[in-house]
């Protein structure tokens, strides 16, 4: 709306314009030459009013509709959610294995909906049983449904993780970070380590090794 009022008023004041230009011409024809010499001709104003006409609406489409890549990537995104969002939607109205529950929650979590992951996979556990990386999972669902705090039943989770599973990955990832947040550099790098030397499944040993560094250099300062 912003943009169609700022483009009629320069068709309007182009309109103006051109027909103040046109009866320059038409009274310039008895003017002396020392007046025409000591005003700007025009075709210069014209000139000037177009550039300041080009400024004006390429800053209204920058504003309005932003860079392409930007725009380009919204799109992007906005597509990818709903097409989340519509796989979630379709398997919550199937048959409800263990797996397509476990698949249900890391879809819900890649979509920034912890609070539904966690229920998901309170479901999951209740249905078939604790498994360590199950529980671990969960503990990092509410770890990061409650806006990063270890707080209710959390730390339960947490410990009932690792005592199925000492290298668990989800509970020792959540425990270094709890920790190197909390400043406590030593205990987060005591948790990496543990998962660099276990090497469980999924590891992503190149982050962890980055992590640690920066835990190391912190300690030392």
């Amino acid at each position: 709306m912003l943009l169609l009022s700022l483009l009629s008023t320069v068709v309007i004041v182009s309109l103006l314009m051109a027909w103040q230009y046109r009866q320059a011409l038409v009274t310039g024809a008895g003017a002396s030459r020392l007046v025409c010499a000591t005003q700007t001709p025009p075709s210069a104003w014209m000139s000037l009013w177009l550039l300041t006409a080009i400024v004006v609406i390429s800053g209204c489409l920058y504003a309005v509709l932003g860079r392409y890549p930007d725009h380009h990537n919204i799109q992007v995104n906005n597509q990818l959610d709903y097409l989340l969002r519509e796989q979630v939607q379709q398997m919550a109205q199937q048959p409800q294995t263990a797996a397509s529950l476990e698949h249900q929650a890391s879809l819900q979590q890649q979509l920034g909906d912890y609070a539904g992951a966690a229920i998901t996979m309170t479901l999951l556990i209740d249905t078939y049983g604790e498994q360590a990386n199950w529980l671990g999972q969960l503990a990092t669902f509410q770890y990061y449904r409650d806006g990063r705090l270890m707080i209710g039943d959390t730390s339960m989770l947490v410990a009932r993780a690792l005592a199925l599973e000492p290298a668990e990955l989800n509970s020792q990832m959540l425990l270094a970070n709890q920790a190197f947040l909390s400043g406590d550099y030593a205990k987060a790098i005591s948790h990496w380590d543990l998962l660099l030397a276990a090497a469980p499944a999924g590891l992503d040993r190149s982050a962890i090794e980055r992590a640690k560094t920066n835990a190391e250099t912190r300690l030392a300062q």
